[in-house]
């Protein structure tokens, strides 16, 4: 768990509002909605295509630790 030095947005109530906006971070709704979106337009299958064709062209997929689940 991370601590109030390294996420201090993380302050319950009214002050992890101030704090977001002392950052210059947007509200945790602003960033659902973005993720929404990009889900929907297909961004992170686009991702996942580029980095194993940039992983696959450097030789630095190492398939003999891989994971299948359901």
């Amino acid at each position: 768990m991370a601590n109030s030095h390294s996420r201090p947005w993380t302050v319950v109530g009214d002050r992890a509002v101030v704090a977001r906006a002392e950052l210059g971070l947007g509200s945790g709704m602003t960033y659902r909605r973005h993720l929404s979106a990009w889900n929907e337009v297909g961004v992170w299958d686009q991702l996942h295509a580029v980095l194993l064709r940039e992983l696959r062209s450097k030789k630095k997929l190492d398939w003999s630790r891989a994971v299948i689940d359901s």
